[in-house]
């Protein structure tokens, strides 16, 4: 059955990385399944409407005059994949697309926490303009991080990939099978799926060991209620800091001298990595900070 062209909604061309418009010429066709798309003639380009007839395509998502958003089916190979990212670079390019041409894949399974919240793509890339060969490096290295069980959002915005990990329970191995991958070898964001931001880890490997890594995701995992967010610029040499919010007074006193442990001394391989915990109480917001370790700050 086809499924029609539809236009973005204004809240999801922003998840998708910039605005995404189409000129109202394309006119993309519906998406179609099940059988094979109809080959142009010879010599004449592939348009972005014959593409959207592909029944590897799930969607095709237009917003304004610029740019398209094109959804692949789940269970597309990635051979198939490979293939259709240099499709749609092709037609974008073929038809002078003024904006964005992205891929992405529909979302994984996997549960809802809250009815109104749409689930994010497995993953989103920019197509066009972009270099051929690049393309497929880059898109290489996604699929491999989207084999990882636990998985979702994988996107890289400025050259930053990523990630959101759906079960809490699963974090520290999840971020264990990811972390070496050659997408984000240099450097990346692991955000736990929730409602409520609950846990985001900036991972900067210059400056953060691994067993800092661990502490933090304990931390959130030992404390529920609180947020828990290793905070840092998106780039290889930043400097990370831990906040912790949320705590009862008594929870400050804990973590505090759990995070002060002379064993973490050695957690931030160039100077010292800080945290700040935060507690509300009849004076408001008090905040005690510290570094991993106790080491002293330069």
């Amino acid at each position: 059955m086809r499924r029609q062209t539809r236009t973005m909604p204004r809240a999801a061309g922003a998840a998708l990385i910039g605005v995404l418009a189409l000129t109202p010429a394309l006119a993309l066709a519906g998406c179609a399944g099940g059988t094979t798309s109809t080959p142009t003639p010879s010599g004449t380009p592939e348009s972005l409407a014959q593409l959207c007839d592909d029944p590897l395509v799930a969607d095709c998502a237009t917003q304004g005059r610029e740019s398209v958003a094109v959804t692949i089916i789940g269970s597309a190979t990635d051979e198939e994949t490979l293939a259709l990212a240099g499709r749609v670079r092709d037609a974008a390019a073929a038809e002078s697309l003024p904006g964005e041409a992205i891929l992405q894949r529909e979302p994984v399974e996997v549960p809802q926490l809250d009815a109104e919240i749409t689930p994010p793509p497995a993953w989103t890339l920019q197509v066009y303009p972009a270099d051929a060969a690049e393309i497929e490096q880059t898109l290489t290295d996604v699929l491999e991080v989207a084999g990882t069980p636990g998985t979702t959002g994988i996107s890289i915005v400025d050259g930053w990939p990523t990630v959101t990990i759906i079960d809490m329970a699963e974090f520290e191995w999840t971020f264990t099978s990811i972390k070496d991958l050659d997408l984000f070898a240099d450097g990346g964001t692991y955000t736990l799926q929730s409602v409520d931001e609950r846990l985001r880890i900036v991972h900067v490997p210059a400056r953060t060991a691994d067993a800092a890594i661990h502490e933090v995701v304990r931390i959130a995992q030992e404390y529920p209620h609180a947020e828990v967010v290793l905070e840092a610029e998106p780039r290889p040499d930043a400097s990370p800091t831990l906040y912790v919010s949320g705590l009862e007074p008594d929870e400050v006193e804990q973590i505090s001298d759990r995070l002060t442990d002379p064993a973490l001394a050695d957690v931030a391989p160039e100077g010292a990595l800080s945290f700040v915990l935060g507690t509300t109480g009849e004076d408001g917001v008090t905040y005690t900070g510290g570094t991993f370790g106790g080491v002293p700050i330069d």
